[in-house]
């Protein structure tokens, strides 16, 4: 179980809907401190949970085409 103490929601994406509401959507939080490792907690909704550095985004397998530009806009906010 991990427990996070800096915790941001910088964004979210909907794609689709399906009875007025999004057919998928995804979260973008960042996490500067935790405690403990994360756990797919929800194997259904997810194929991995970790952690990442900025320099790691490149080679990850992502859910989304734009999640890249995201996550790259949400640490650029992040250090401004």
């Amino acid at each position: 179980m991990t427990r996070c103490s800096r915790v941001e929601h910088r964004g979210k994406l909907c794609q689709g809907t399906h009875r007025h509401r999004p057919a998928a959507r995804w979260e973008i939080w960042l996490v500067e401190a935790w405690h403990g490792s994360p756990v797919n907690a929800a194997p259904d909704e997810h194929d991995a949970i970790g952690w990442f550095t900025e320099d790691e985004l490149g080679g990850l397998c992502l859910a989304h085409d734009s999640y890249l530009a995201l996550f790259t806009r949400a640490l650029a906010e992040h250090r401004a």
